[in-house]
């Protein structure tokens, strides 16, 4: 028997996610913009980067300086996929708060799998037909625990760990040059965490897909599931049609808790 949501906030949850994943999207591209102009500047010796100082190491000129906004560049991606991560655990604890699902404890497991199968069921879906990529929807919250968790001093470029690479034996978030072939891997066992602009934008599209989905989801259950409004002065009651039990389970005049009290996407839900 389903049980339809609750919606207690009034407000479409996806919409202000919506709105993190593009605020996440345009700062990266922003900040990214500036150091990207200045390695520019390095490579192709544009002022202040047109007179080199002599050295006697053979290293190419400005070294120092290139490293450093490759760096920055490799920060910036670490923060955002941190964000886009945040984002996404608050997402899905404002969904169980509004649906009234609980979510259970397993060791080593990420929010997102916690909340995927707890959240199907309220929903009344196995996933299959959500054109979001979980896998990837993961591996955001996975990429956010290394980045915040860092293991070394000397470096900012911390690598995946055992959980992730048990269950991703090619990351997402690795950059290009280490997609490496299987003879390979032997030597560069742990992969570094590394947020590439192509590899953040796929997975906040991945975020929003399953934002526009839920959505509609809900508006669907909404919109099917009400089949009759009984006012009587202020209490407002609804009933579902859609099984064989309408019309049974109710207690003293309040709702069935099995369907839930649903109210459109932007109103205020009376409480009984």
């Amino acid at each position: 028997m389903a049980r339809y949501p609750h919606f207690d906030r009034g407000y479409d949850a996806g919409w202000f996610l919506k709105e993190r994943t593009r605020l996440i999207k345009l700062t990266f591209q922003v900040s990214t913009a500036a150091q990207e102009r200045i390695l520019k500047r390095i490579e192709e010796r544009e002022k202040p980067f047109d007179n080199p100082p002599y050295r006697e190491d053979g290293e190419p000129p400005y070294l120092e300086e290139w490293e450093d906004m490759h760096s920055g560049i490799h920060l910036l991606g670490l923060q955002a996929i941190s964000m886009l991560s945040d984002s996404l655990k608050v997402y899905f604890r404002t969904q169980r708060e509004d649906l009234h699902y609980r979510v259970g404890k397993q060791a080593g497991a990420t929010f997102v799998e916690l909340h995927k199968e707890p959240l199907g069921r309220v929903l009344g879906t196995d996933w299959s037909d959500c054109p979001a990529d979980w896998a990837i929807l993961e591996q955001v919250a996975r990429a956010r625990n290394v980045a915040q968790h860092t293991q070394q001093l000397h470096s900012f470029r911390d690598k995946h760990d055992h959980k992730t690479l048990e269950r991703f034996a090619d990351p997402f978030f690795i950059g290009d040059w280490q997609h490496y072939g299987d003879a390979e891997r032997r030597f560069f066992k742990y992969p570094v965490l590394e947020v590439e602009s192509h590899r953040l934008f796929a997975a906040i599209d991945e975020v929003n897909k399953l934002a526009d989905w839920v959505s509609s989801r809900i508006q669907e259950l909404q919109e099917g599931s009400i089949a009759a409004t009984v006012r009587k002065g202020k209490r407002v009651r609804y009933a579902a049609c859609d099984t064989e039990e309408c019309g049974q389970g109710r207690s003293r005049g309040r709702p069935r808790r099995s369907f839930g009290s649903l109210a459109p996407i932007g109103t205020n839900r009376k409480r009984h």
